[in-house]
């Protein structure tokens, strides 16, 4: 007699893209039912694979065929599948066939297909020095980020929550901050140390509420190998005795180590770096604190980071974890229901991303009379160019640039920017448009 095996969703992961996705009115002219219209045809059409491949590591792949779990790439994602058995006396209601009766950590690694991501995402683009850094973008069902829809099931990201405004931060163009409940984009360079400025920010999703909590810098975390040198000496603090203490992620202390500078050629020599050996400590999230000699920290060499010398090694995009663990820790983000027979709860995880804005500059052969110009728009000398006076979303939906000549009055229709060219300027960044005249300014 033939066995029909049955496999169900343990949990979903989506991962949305506001530059095919958008519900930003601004780009639809505040037109709700043309809203409604494109994006469905938008969400029929999506495809995250065009952008990221996504995988199991190593460990996550023996740990699922132990389980007798699988994992099913979707056009939106993927799904973590369990072999199960129904629940007696409660139809289409289901239990993991195998006992999940064990903590479990399945890692699942993100890697960019599409050269052009970082340019149609407003994820931070770092310059000189910082690109030597090695950083991943870390997800977790840990992050505690449910967000309530009224209506609707409450979303459960994978990312960090979306902050306020923080004196102490640098922000770089496009970064989002959720200020007086408002979505905003920074439209410059902020420098740390000023307060809060609304003629830096733009507000974006006007009238959304609640708001979607994009993937942010907060995600990002410095990877390190199970071996590695760090940094404890800058312009303002340098000293011969330090300690280091290292947390797991639950914040509980692993070690307390003591360095000191020894050079004998020099009187009080300084100490410029630690080599730390954690080749004891299993791949994850760790805390590192360091401290003077009498126990007061110093905040601007502390880290918080992810050990593990493949993913050190190998540099993915991202990395989404994903645990189970008894008891309610994970409220709405576990996967089973133990109170009732251990049911499948099957969440959905969201992860969104989204669009980068870039002011968008036309570039003329030569000067144009322009009789209308869309809103938001500028002219700039000898009517060569026309640029926006605020950043515009980047989109695969077309956003209608109408102008009007005075010669005869003809009405044009303008191309939007590819995502092929974006150009950093001066804490700015634009997408420039060649009509004719070139890239950059025209000469006086």
């Amino acid at each position: 007699m033939s066995i029909i095996l049955q496999y169900r969703s343990l949990f979903t992961v989506e991962i949305l893209h506001d530059y095919y996705l958008s519900e930003d009115l601004e780009l639809f002219n505040n037109d709700v039912a043309l809203r409604t219209q494109l994006i469905e045809a938008q969400n029929r059409d999506y495809h995250l694979s065009q952008n990221l491949a996504i995988a199991p590591t190593t460990d996550c792949g023996q740990i699922m065929r132990d389980y007798r779990l699988i994992f099913k790439p979707t056009n939106r994602g993927f799904f973590v599948g369990a072999r199960v058995t129904q629940i007696p006396g409660t139809p289409e209601t289901f239990t993991p066939h195998l006992s999940l009766d064990a903590p479990i950590r399945l890692r699942f690694v993100l890697n960019i297909k599409n050269p052009y991501l970082f340019n149609m995402t407003n994820l931070r683009m770092e310059r000189g020095t910082e690109r030597q850094e090695n950083f991943l973008y870390y997800f977790s069902n840990r992050a505690a980020n449910l967000v309530n829809h009224p209506g609707e099931p409450n979303r459960l990201y994978l990312s960090r929550p979306l902050r306020a405004f923080q004196t102490a931060s640098n922000y770089k163009v496009g970064e989002l901050i959720l200020q007086g409940g408002d979505l905003r984009e920074a439209i410059m360079d902020i420098q740390a140390g000023g307060t809060y400025n609304n003629a830096n920010w733009k507000q974006v999703y006007v009238g959304q509420n609640p708001h979607f909590q994009f993937v942010s810098t907060a995600d990002r975390l410095p990877v390190r190998p199970s071996i590695f040198h760090h940094t404890v000496f800058n312009a303002t603090e340098n000293h011969q005795v330090l300690r280091i203490l290292i947390y797991d992620r639950n914040d509980t202390l692993l070690q307390n180590l003591r360095f000191e500078a020894h050079d004998p050629s020099v009187p009080n020599p300084t100490l410029r770096e630690c080599t730390l050996n954690l080749r004891n400590y299993a791949p994850g999230i760790y805390r590192l604190e360091v401290q003077r000699i009498d126990g007061t920290a110093i905040p601007a060499f502390g880290m918080t980071l992810y050990l593990d010398d493949i993913l050190f090694a190998e540099k993915p995009f991202a990395l989404i974890e994903c645990y189970h663990e008894s008891g309610p820790a994970l409220g709405e983000y576990r996967w089973l229901d133990e109170t009732n027979n251990n049911r499948l709860r099957q969440p959905l995880y969201s992860l969104r991303f989204k669009n980068r804005s870039t002011y968008w500059r036309y570039y003329f052969r030569e000067a144009i009379g322009f009789t209308a110009v869309p809103p938001g728009f500028l002219t700039a000398p000898q009517q060569q160019i026309l640029q926006t006076s605020q950043p515009l979303g980047l989109s695969e939906v077309t956003r209608r640039v109408q102008i009007t000549l005075d010669e005869g009055g003809e009405t044009v229709l303008l191309p939007n920017p590819s995502i092929g060219s974006i150009f950093p300027e001066n804490g700015r960044i634009f997408s420039e448009i060649n009509m004719g005249g070139g890239l950059g300014p025209p000469n006086p």
